[in-house]
């Protein structure tokens, strides 16, 4: 099912328009301002949802690069903080965000898993 999955995905992202995220980008975003810059991961994009990994890594400058190796979505109650697993916001929300590539990873089946629970759960989209 997971493969059929992300099959789909892949093929969603492939047929999807110039400006759209990249499937296994990594991005800094400027989710707040004049605070210090955050760190997600596309997991998969459709229909105007965004599904992220928000990672609890920070930087006071926007770095131009990033190993993915580094990133860290840490636990709850963690003296560093912690990040999301799978986050799905709106494509206007994203964007808002000014995302910035800085670097490409794969997007295994095990990061979708937060996906396929929330389309089972019809879950809602951070706007």
């Amino acid at each position: 099912m997971l493969r059929r999955l992300l099959a789909r995905l892949r093929k969603t992202h492939e047929n999807g328009p110039e400006n759209a995220p990249v499937v296994g980008g990594i991005y800094t975003i400027a989710d707040s301002p004049g605070q210090p810059f955050g760190v997600v991961k596309v997991l998969c994009w459709e229909s105007g949802v965004v599904h992220l990994s928000l990672y609890r890594n920070r930087f006071q400058t926007r770095p131009e690069r990033i190993n993915p190796v580094s990133l860290e979505l840490g636990r709850m109650g963690d003296a560093e903080g912690f990040g999301i697993g799978h986050l799905p916001i709106s494509s206007r929300l994203f964007n808002a965000w000014r995302p910035q590539l800085v670097a490409r990873s794969e997007v295994p089946a095990e990061e979708l898993e937060g996906v396929r629970l929330w389309k089972e759960a019809r879950g809602g989209v951070w706007d």
